[in-house]
């Protein structure tokens, strides 16, 4: 059973920012993901991953760093992370969220899709949106 726990501490900000440089090709410092909200994603005691989001205008959020421990990944971790991510969004009113994931990065891409997600650009960084309701 995976457990989603708010990232608050400096030192588990730290250990995400180090996986994100280590398997994103991403260098954050610690203060980004304590800006706004990060959850790290437990199997049991386990650190499993991560995902944030940040609101970018109004009730538009993206949906950012999602990560899953190489050897969970294939086992429904970054699935149920982005359902995870949706039900908060929607409970705090967002009309739409979107997610920029590198063109070589198939498996992202493929997961966002069945999430509901359509591709809205293309390039290095494609990016993929997904309303949430309607908008007033």
């Amino acid at each position: 059973m995976l457990k989603f726990v708010r990232v608050r501490h400096y030192s588990l900000a730290e250990l995400i920012c180090e996986g994100l440089e280590l398997h994103n090709f991403v260098k954050r410092q610690p203060e980004v993901i304590l800006k706004s909200p990060h959850y790290a994603i437990y199997e049991g005691e386990k650190l499993a991953g991560w995902i944030g989001c940040a609101r970018r205008r109004g009730a538009v959020f993206e949906v950012r760093h999602l990560t899953v421990r190489p050897e969970l990944r294939g086992k429904g971790v970054g699935l149920a992370a982005v359902e995870f991510m949706m039900r908060l969004l929607r409970q705090h009113g967002a009309v739409c969220c979107y997610a920029h994931i590198r063109r070589d990065n198939i498996a992202s891409q493929s997961l966002f899709q069945k999430c509901g997600f359509t591709l809205m650009r293309e390039g290095l960084v494609r990016k993929y949106l997904k309303l949430l309701r309607e908008g007033p």
